[in-house]
């Protein structure tokens, strides 16, 4: 997730309570093609937990003291822990969507706010957006947070993922097993972290209706 296209896209929603009567077209085609994309990166995001436990799932099973084929059981895990990388991949793909729908609909908010002529009524435009940066902040937060937990995460499978594909004997599973147990601490508490960050999503879509 890239922290400027996510912040494009929250502001750029936030933005959207109310527009000027008369020079609204725009800028509310705008806003949906924003929420929509704000959407499919939800989305995403919600998949994302089932990913990250499959890969701690197959990382167990890999460690199992009776496993009696772990080169297999590693196949799994590695095949688990790209399948979640891809998710990743595809949430950064859609936050630069994001961004450029997002970016468009602030333009489009600005030039009909800026379009009127009276004072009041542009004074009042940039308000509303200003008085939503709190909701702003706090989302972006989260995202920054978020973006920084997984990158942690990831690093620590795919440091067990080189490890164990070079000895998957029960002496080399025995010496990684702390670090085993603290990737499954990191994955369960991203987990928590996204539902959190969800809620927030949440808050922003329902504030941009």
């Amino acid at each position: 997730m890239k922290t400027k296209a996510v912040l494009s896209l929250v502001v750029g929603l936030l933005a959207g309570a109310s527009f000027l009567p008369g020079c609204a077209t725009q800028a509310e085609r705008a806003r949906s093609t924003a929420r929509s994309s704000a959407t499919d990166f939800q989305r995403s995001l919600e998949g994302l937990p089932s990913r990250i436990e499959n890969t701690l799932t197959s990382l167990n099973q890999v460690t199992a003291g009776n496993n009696t084929n772990r080169a297999a059981s590693f196949r799994e895990f590695s095949q688990a822990l790209q399948f979640q990388q891809d998710a990743a991949t595809r949430l950064g793909r859609q936050a630069d969507a994001a961004q450029a729908n997002s970016q468009e609909f602030f333009r489009q908010y600005i030039a009909q706010a800026m379009a009127s002529r009276d004072p009041a009524a542009r004074q009042n435009a940039m308000d509303s957006l200003a008085g939503r940066q709190d909701a702003v902040n706090s989302a972006l937060r989260f995202l920054n947070d978020g973006r920084n937990q997984y990158r942690e995460f990831a690093g620590t499978l795919r440091d067990l993922q080189n490890d164990l594909r070079v000895d998957l004997s029960q002496a080399s599973i025995d010496r990684l097993t702390p670090r085993v147990q603290a990737a499954i601490r990191q994955g369960t508490d991203l987990r928590n972290y996204i539902d959190r960050l969800d809620e927030q999503l949440n808050a922003v879509l329902n504030i941009a209706q």
